[in-house]
């Protein structure tokens, strides 16, 4: 297990740059974790997460897309290393830190005229 989550922590640090091999290496860290046979077909050496998102664009175009949906780009991660199985729980996106509250504004100064319509 250590080799394969070695291999895929490697692999990110590389590539950290790239926002989707971060998703499917982390990803790939969640099937390891739940699927001891998924190690085996990780640590393949010729098995990569940048070629499995190539499989998983590939799939889509060949769907007449050029994008697909998180369950069927991992589906298409799973078959790409051989991974027998149902699916995992994509990993969880950490959601944007709320914008800060925008300071108050502060009334205009009053003119303090004092004007008696009176005396005009």
């Amino acid at each position: 297990m250590e080799q394969a989550v070695a291999k895929l922590k490697t692999e990110m640090e590389a590539n950290k740059g790239n926002g989707m091999v971060q998703q499917v290496g982390s990803y790939l860290l969640q099937v390891i974790a739940t699927n001891p046979a998924a190690v085996e077909k990780v640590i393949a050496t010729d098995k990569t997460i940048e070629k499995s998102c190539s499989a998983m664009e590939s799939a889509a175009l060949a769907k007449g897309r050029n994008y697909c949906s998180d369950e069927e780009g991992y589906a298409e991660v799973r078959k790409y290393y051989g991974i027998e199985g149902g699916a995992v729980p994509a990993p969880a996106v950490a959601p944007a830190a709320p914008a800060a509250a925008p300071a108050p504004v502060a009334a205009p100064p009053a003119f303090g005229l004092d004007i008696d319509f009176g005396d005009l």
